[in-house]
């Protein structure tokens, strides 16, 4: 067969792919790229003054030193930041010497706030040099005073493995209770960022016991992370994070309960409930439990969500809303930075930093309203529903109303309506201002009445067709 005809289509066609496949290399190498570089300002900023959270032993601002003011962002510094780099102000004690050690305190711009962020960074590579001293021109060099270039974003520590990282994020952002075990240098009882200088310290050996395993300085890992609580926390990371919150339907008076339901898959860690409006807010079932305005979840399977009940109960007329924040552990928002240089052979250190400013909180909300109660002295109150077991017992078959709750009925749980957490004192929603009994009464009364009326216009003739 003759395929000359054929072959300027077949050129046409190969030449229109080729472009095409030109086109998306220049469309997803730079956006490959930029995953991994820093925000760069819009336009030069001048000089500026940043600090991380916290408080430090030293003032880094009357830090001795050729450089000064260590909170000072200038000269080379300025230079790093406004190309985009992160910048080291000042280790975790509040200097910048040949003996500056980790945590350091960094400040990098923003795109998300528009603006300079500060954060403390956390050296996972217990070995490598930190790299982190500032010389009189601003520029970073080693404990030597040889010059390492600015520190570079890099897409992670390559020796950690998943499991590593997530654990490393999860210590950053929500820090850990601390045992100093053997470590009698260490005055602190809490591993934080934003605490005190011995705190960051105590976070930064937890770090390290985790990326540079099986180190383990005067028995802090053993104490602090053995492998049964690193399981723990692997447990309350999840990969697809579930917050939402489901409100009751209708209103209801002053007095009664409104049941919201919350749906979650965020165990184990701090969630922030804000409540505006006036009610009393209770966990009235499910897994949890609510201090202040600090709501817990227990759970052990980040794959799957566990429902938890909120009951308010309205105690004046009004909008009565919720609002659930957490911040779940985002491995995607861990900055990784390194040196640009290596001293002596060896690369500068790995540092891992988390900034709030920048973190993806999940936050749900919903809302209610309470009318005033009726003036009815017959009408009785909302009481909670009995069965055998009493109130949230067996007998209650928890079927939720028209409050909208979950209603599965396990009443020992307290899951459905009536299953009120034991000593909680709070009464459950039954959706009507009538008792069941008195309900089906009153229906049976109305459809004898109508069934009487009907007879009697049937003999005399006037009803309608």
């Amino acid at each position: 067969m003759n395929h000359a005809p054929l072959a300027p289509a077949l050129r046409t066609i190969r030449a229109a792919a080729y472009a095409v496949t030109v086109l998306l290399g220049l469309l997803l190498v730079p956006a490959t790229a930029r995953t991994a570089l820093a925000d760069t300002p819009p336009a030069p900023v001048a000089a500026f003054n940043a600090r991380c959270a916290g408080t430090t032993i030293d003032d880094p601002a009357a830090a001795p030193g050729p450089y000064g003011d260590l909170t000072r962002v200038k000269g080379k510094r300025l230079e790093d930041y406004n190309a985009g780099h992160a910048v080291i102000l000042y280790d975790y004690y509040g200097e910048s010497d040949a003996e500056s050690a980790p945590p350091v305190c960094a400040v990098h711009h923003d795109a998300r706030t528009g603006g300079p962020v500060a954060e403390w960074m956390y050296c996972t590579d217990l070995k490598l040099h930190v790299c982190g001293t500032t010389a009189e021109d601003g520029a970073l060099v080693d404990k030597d005073g040889s010059p390492v270039g600015p520190l570079l974003p890099q897409p992670g520590n390559e020796k950690l493995s998943a499991d590593q990282e997530k654990l490393i994020t999860y210590l950053i952002q929500h820090g850990h209770s601390f045992d100093r075990a053997q470590d009698t240098t260490l005055d602190a009882t809490q591993a934080r960022s934003d605490g005190t200088t011995w705190e960051r310290r105590a976070l930064q050996l937890l770090v390290w016991c985790v990326s540079d395993a099986p180190y383990d300085d005067k028995g802090v890992c053993a104490a602090n992370l053995p492998q049964s609580e690193q399981d723990d926390i692997l447990a309350r990371i999840p990969s697809d994070p579930t917050l939402t919150l489901a409100s009751p339907s209708g209103t209801r008076e002053v007095g009664q309960v409104a049941r919201f339901t919350l749906t979650t898959n965020l165990y184990g860690q701090d969630l922030t409930v804000r409540r505006t409006g006036a009610g009393r807010l209770a966990v009235c079932g499910g897994p949890a439990t609510l201090d202040g305005d600090t709501l817990v979840v227990r759970g052990d399977d980040p794959t799957r969500t566990s429902t938890v009940q909120l009951c308010v109960t309205g105690t004046a007329p009004g909008a009565v809303t919720l609002e659930v924040t957490g911040t779940p552990a985002a491995t995607e928002k861990v900055r990784w930075n390194q040196s640009a240089h290596s001293v002596a052979g060896e690369q500068c250190q790995h540092y891992a930093s988390f900034s709030e400013e920048t973190s993806l909180d999940v936050t749900t909300d919903g809302r209610t309203r309470f009318i005033a109660a009726q003036d009815d002295p017959t009408e009785p109150t909302d009481q909670p529903t009995t069965g055998p077991g009493g109130p949230g017992g067996a007998g209650d078959t928890g079927t939720g109303g028209t409050d909208g709750g979950a209603g599965t009925g396990a009443g020992g749980s307290g899951s459905g309506v009536g299953g009120a957490s034991a000593g909680d004192g709070t009464l459950p929603d039954t959706g009507s201002p009538m008792s069941g009994g008195l309900l089906g009464l009153a229906g049976g009364l109305l459809v004898l009445g109508a069934l009487m009326t009907l007879r009697s216009r049937q003999r005399t003739g006037r009803h309608r067709a």
